[in-house]
């Protein structure tokens, strides 16, 4: 990600730790931050190139989660996604355009707002383990795509800094 970040969008379904969260991010990082309920998400989520949306993956239906990998999967905004308890699989992980972090709602504030801070620097969040997992699943997937001399083999992996 070679833009800097001055939005940011938090879709949430309004649990206190995600208010919590939107209450503590702003002034931590001097960045408006506006807050979208997922139970009342727009038809067209209106964001430009220097926008980094935040994700609570937590409760988020399949249906809710499938129309928002939709409208996202042609923008341009960077996307974090949240997760509380439950892990993710890699396999639904790589269903989101754009991912350049992945969080636990249950990590102290100022672990999240370092991350955040991180991806909106241009750097890549994710634990040792989801790194290597994603590291696997492009060497199995992309082997037979021919690879640029430039392109990096996995472009979550460019500029990881781990959790």
């Amino acid at each position: 990600m070679s833009t800097t970040i001055k939005q940011l969008i938090l879709l949430s379904n309004h649990r206190t730790h995600a208010r919590a969260l939107g209450l503590c991010i702003p002034p931590k990082l001097k960045i408006n931050l506006t807050r979208l309920d997922l139970k009342q998400l727009p038809e067209q989520l209106e964001y430009q190139r220097d926008t980094l949306i935040l994700i609570d993956l937590t409760n988020l239906s399949a249906e809710t989660q499938s129309l928002l990998q939709n409208q996202l999967r042609f923008g341009t905004a960077a996307l974090a996604l949240f997760s509380a308890n439950t892990p993710i699989d890699i396999e639904e992980l790589v269903q989101w355009p754009n991912v350049y972090g992945l969080f636990n709602l249950d990590d102290p504030f100022d672990v999240i707002c370092k991350g955040v801070k991180a991806v909106m620097c241009g750097e890549n969040w994710f634990s040792p383990h989801i790194s290597a997992q994603l590291d696997d699943y492009h060497s199995e997937h992309q082997a037979s795509l021919p690879q640029k001399d430039n392109q990096p083999r996995t472009p979550y992996l460019e500029n990881v800094r781990c959790c």
